[in-house]
């Protein structure tokens, strides 16, 4: 049976509508630039790019994007994983000397919501260090352990996840585990969602709302229970002073967590990644974190109202719009005044 991860050729790829440098070209994240081992990718005067020759799929880009903007087109490992019936070895094909049957790239490539979401499948999944720490993609090691921290911090205990400070994963499959990873069905609905080919193209929440952050949620659902509803996932947002209305910040949110509907700033929780664009690029700086999000916020799935904002009547047309600043006329009346004033459709 020839190693999973052989017929996996794909690059790493950018969303740009996803990344918070190409929506917003003052905002300075950088982390794949950082983390990347072999420098694939940069930046290319404002933005991000990547040079494909040089990538090597460890996916450390990937599990470090906040908003899931990074993806390794072709690279499905955690399918192969998603299918391990009751306990798998799993090793890195980065690394030869940790190779295994069922292989990730690299430790490193799992994000906390991809840690989640197999932790929720209930399988035991055994990882070996030892070898991680003479490699030359050894930085996986401690993505790997920091995500699996982060994870625990919001879920509890991670029993599920088994690490290996000595030895090896085997190179072969014993014979339990070969037909139960061959003739087995899938148990759970974690394994079942991992094992989804695509999304549905008129589901809006998996249009803004990133992969690794839709596994996250779903985990969360399936420890519904389990944990403590006051476990924090990241930080609260409050709007200290009035909000004018200007739509930056809804139109800026990667995944739709700030609206603005009849007169008030609204904000979801539940979809909120903690990525800061929100606070840096609000004209009137009113958004700050304050408290935390906790694991009730998302089952309670509910809007809170972060501020009210200003309603005036139009003195010229008299409907109703939201001013930017002390406007008496709404957009539209303004520049209809302004192009009457200047005669721009007059000849001269």
């Amino acid at each position: 049976m020839s190693d999973f991860f052989e017929a996996f050729t794909g690059k790493a790829e950018i969303a740009p509508s996803f990344c918070l440098e190409h929506r917003y070209l003052p905002f300075k994240c950088g982390k794949c630039v950082t983390v990347c081992p072999t420098k694939a990718i940069f930046k290319d005067g404002e933005k991000i790019a990547i040079n494909k020759e040089d990538c090597v799929n460890c996916g450390f880009c990937k599990a470090v994007c906040p908003t899931g903007a990074i993806n390794l087109s072709g690279v499905t490992p955690l399918k192969e994983v998603a299918e391990i019936q009751e306990e798998g070895h799993i090793g890195c094909t980065l690394n030869p000397a940790n190779s295994s049957k069922i292989n990730l790239p690299c430790y490193g490539f799992l994000d906390t919501g991809e840690i989640a979401i197999l932790a929720a499948s209930g399988k035991k999944l055994n990882f070996y260090l030892e070898s991680c720490n003479g490699c030359r993609y050894s930085q996986g090691k401690e993505l790997f352990l920091q995500h699996l921290k982060t994870a625990e911090e919001r879920l509890g205990n991670l029993s599920a996840f088994i690490l290996h400070q000595k030895g090896q994963p085997p190179k072969e499959f014993s014979r339990r585990e070969f037909f139960s990873f061959l003739t087995g069905k899938l148990r759970n609905t974690a394994a079942s969602f991992l094992l989804k080919e695509k999304d549905d193209p008129n589901d809006i929440f998996a249009k803004r709302v990133s992969l690794k952050h839709r596994y996250f949620l779903k985990a969360l659902e399936l420890y519904q229970g389990q944990i403590s509803g006051e476990n924090a996932l990241g930080e609260n947002l409050k709007a200290l002073g009035d909000c004018n209305g200007c739509g930056v910040c809804e139109r800026l949110c990667p995944t739709g967590a700030l609206s603005i509907k009849e007169g008030q700033l609204l904000f979801n929780p539940a979809f909120c990644l903690n990525c800061g664009l929100c606070l840096e690029a609000c004209p009137k700086k009113i958004l700050k974190n304050d408290g935390k999000i906790t694991v009730n916020d998302v089952y309670l799935k509910k809007e809170k109202v972060l501020a009210k904002i200003l309603v005036k009547t139009c003195q010229k047309c008299g409907k109703t719009f939201t001013p930017i600043n002390a406007e008496d006329l709404c957009l539209n009346c303004y520049i209809t005044q302004g192009l009457k004033r200047d005669n721009l459709f007059e000849g001269g």
